[in-house]
């Protein structure tokens, strides 16, 4: 796969054979003193550090989806989960930690997903 203006492919759905794209860094203009240091910090580490401390406060996650019920697999073949590969390894158990954000499949090769998922602004 190519490299797509600061977008590289990092996960694929190996069942749909689609890849999804998300950014390689978190841009910062040199010469702009307006920038905080908190912008500095890539996306995947406060997504990390957000989900730190959500499991902190509910560790067991009884709360999380009011009324839920697990899916079955393949139920929703529209879903499209994004990765991020410095947290993925061989192992189907990565895959959860990996998780950043979501998507939906709206054509065989095209994902729709919410602008925070690939932009820091």
């Amino acid at each position: 796969m190519k490299i797509i203006h600061r977008f590289r492919p990092i996960a694929a759905a190996a069942l749909l054979g689609i890849a999804v794209a998300v950014p390689v860094v978190n841009s910062v203009h040199a010469g702009n003193t307006a920038v905080r240091p908190e912008a500095a910090i890539s996306p995947m580490k406060r997504v990390a550090e957000a989900r730190a401390n959500a499991r902190a406060e509910n560790p067991d996650g009884a709360d999380r989806v009011y009324g839920g019920k697990e899916a079955e697999k393949g139920a929703y073949p529209f879903q499209v989960a994004l990765l991020t590969t410095g947290k993925l390894d061989k192992s189907p158990a990565s895959q959860a930690n990996a998780q950043f954000c979501g998507g939906s499949l709206i054509a065989p090769q095209w994902v729709l997903t919410a602008a925070h998922c690939l932009n820091d602004d």
